[in-house]
């Protein structure tokens, strides 16, 4: 009984199928006949009436969307081959502002036709960046003043006298920066950070404090405003606060006398940054430029592996070298992506 139960469902099952209908595929997609007989005479060396057909066939609205960009492709190739290269760019730049990602497939377009592509591309994109619609690649350096008082570390120089904070450097950078859309850009930079400290000891016997870092960061830029001669930037981007280094240099007396001691430490820390970035271009390939951030640089535990105390007061142990707070720069861009 259970088995002819079984028999029926499927009996029943299988007239169901039967009888649903057939989804139908999508049909795919065909070419207007004025674009296939174009391309008829493009293939068929007719270039001219070939011209002819496309431009009859644009300006009486027979061809729209993707047929309409085909025949402006296929409009500048044939120009290329009638020999009118200037106007034939002045066509592919016309597809190019339709579809900037378009580019010539190398198996189907020759090289006549890449060529004259290739200059079109060019100028257009010369064009965008001094209009200010487009950011090249780019290679800076910077100089600049920034927060480092480093007040923990600096209790350690507080035992024998010194300053309750470090003296902080110019810090120093540069990058290199890549454009991934016309408004966005990621920029690779290395930065050098720089702090002293010393006691009031006489020469030979003052202990010198100093902290190095060196920040590298991968950050995202945002060209939020930008004309032929001015460009600004938002930004912001983190990475490691790299060969973060305390030292300190000191004499220390082991009954025999004075002998000079260096102490120090290195940790990684984590560093991140966001701000705003000026540019005033003094030639078309080279700007002056300033940014002011707010940044997060700091590595814990730099000296952990002492076990004693500086002068006999001041712990080396939990202390931080940290950099975070604000921080402003100037430099030079050179622009090499064009």
């Amino acid at each position: 009984m259970r088995s002819l139960v079984w028999k029926l469902v499927l009996a029943a099952l299988t007239l169901a199928l039967a009888a649903a209908p057939v989804p139908r595929q999508p049909a795919a997609w065909a070419a207007a006949p004025a674009l296939e007989e174009a391309q008829s005479l493009y293939d068929n060396a007719q270039f001219s009436d070939a011209i002819t057909k496309i431009r009859s066939a644009l300006s009486t609205a027979q061809l729209a969307g993707a047929d309409a960009f085909q025949a402006r492709v296929l409009l500048a190739r044939c120009l290329v081959k009638v020999g009118d290269r200037l106007e034939a760019k002045q066509a592919f730049k016309f597809v190019l502002r339709q579809q900037p990602g378009w580019r010539p497939d190398p198996n189907v377009v020759p090289p006549d036709e890449q060529e004259v592509f290739q200059l079109a591309q060019q100028e257009l994109t010369a064009e965008q960046i001094s209009a200010g619609k487009r950011i090249p690649a780019s290679l800076s350096l910077s100089w600049g003043r920034g927060s480092g008082d480093n007040k923990d570390m600096a209790e350690i120089a507080v035992a024998g006298g010194g300053s309750d904070k470090y003296d902080v450097k110019p810090q120093f950078g540069g990058s290199v920066r890549f454009p991934i859309t016309q408004r966005l850009s990621l920029d690779l930079e290395l930065q050098e950070l720089r702090a002293k400290d010393k006691d009031t000891s006489p020469e030979p016997y003052t202990a010198h404090y100093e902290i190095t870092a060196y920040p590298i960061s991968l950050s995202l830029y945002h060209s939020t405003y930008s004309t032929r001669l001015v460009h600004l930037n938002l930004f912001a981007g983190g990475g490691l606060l790299s060969s973060a280094i305390s030292r300190i240099d000191l004499q220390l007396d082991f009954g025999s006398g004075q002998i000079p001691v260096s102490i120090s430490g290195q940790k990684t820390g984590a560093y991140f940054h966001g701000g705003l970035e000026g540019e005033f271009l003094v030639h078309p390939r080279i700007a002056v430029t300033g940014r002011v951030m707010g940044r997060y640089a700091k590595a814990d535990k730099v000296l952990d592996e002492y076990g004693f105390d500086a002068y006999g007061t001041a712990s080396l142990k939990n202390r931080s070298i940290d950099f975070s707070g604000f921080a402003a720069t100037l430099g030079l861009r050179a622009y090499i992506g064009y």
